[in-house]
């Protein structure tokens, strides 16, 4: 396995790697694929995602009309959307309000990252919250590219944690060769924030979310909580895969 990772989802990809031949690991711990592995672990149906708001609220009208109309869900600016029934908040998705129900969601970065990975031969993400499954999944992949969503256009240390937590796995647990400066930095970082104190400590994840930019937003609106929901490990079997990509459809 070839292991690469994009710090930001418009970085250059590395010159050897051919998208249609490689799978994608898409990456936004705070907060949007924590979501989304929390809506699938309880039993919502399909989680469908758009870049624009007004995308999203234009096909759930479209999709009212011959049915139940989905759920909107997501956030700008870490803030909920006037309108919406659901934020981005892993709070806000327990089974009795999610279960069997379509999501359409948008979101500031994550959404965005996942448009970004459309060519990409396979498509899934990744959080703590999944991590061991998501890395169980990508096993026999010839290669695998993480993309990080940042926060608008600028890297973020959360995402490079996991990406580098994610990336060190794979090389122990995969053989996996790390094949540019974005994956090593990312795993210099998990190595030096987290990784001293195995087995991977969530209290710790949490220490180094919260002291990252997208975590000091969070915790500045008085979300600090959702940081710490974020830092879970391996509570959710679920892997939001993409099973669609007009829209881009994920179960």
């Amino acid at each position: 396995m070839q292991l690469t990772v994009s710090l930001l989802p418009n970085n250059s990809l590395p010159p050897s790697l051919v998208p249609a031949q490689t799978t994608a690991v898409v990456v936004d711990v705070l907060r949007a694929t924590s979501v989304m592995a929390t809506a699938l672990n309880h039993r919502a149906a399909r989680i469908v995602t758009f870049e624009a708001i007004e995308e999203a609220v234009a096909w759930a009208d479209e999709q009212a009309q011959s049915g139940e109309r989905p759920l909107l869900c997501g956030e700008r600016h870490c803030q909920p959307i006037a309108g919406f029934d659901l934020g981005n908040s892993p709070s806000e998705y327990p089974p009795q309000r999610v279960a069997g129900k379509t999501l359409v969601v948008t979101t500031t970065n994550g959404t965005r990252a996942l448009a970004a990975a459309a060519g990409f031969q396979h498509i899934l993400t990744a959080s703590f919250l999944n991590l061991s499954a998501a890395l169980a999944r990508v096993a026999g992949a010839p290669a695998v590219h993480l993309i990080c969503a940042g926060t608008d256009g600028h890297i973020t240390a959360e995402d490079t944690l996991l990406a580098g937590a994610f990336a060190s796995r794979c090389v122990e647990e995969h053989a996996a060769q790390i094949g540019n400066d974005e994956a090593r930095l990312a795993v210099d970082h998990w190595s030096a924030r987290c990784c001293a104190d195995l087995p991977i400590s969530s209290p710790l994840i949490a220490d180094a979310l919260l002291d990252s930019q997208g975590g000091r937003n969070l915790a500045r609106l008085g979300m600090a909580d959702d940081v710490r929901r974020c830092a879970q490990v391996d509570t959710h079997p679920s892997v939001p895969t993409v099973v669609a990509r007009q829209p881009i459809t994920l179960q």
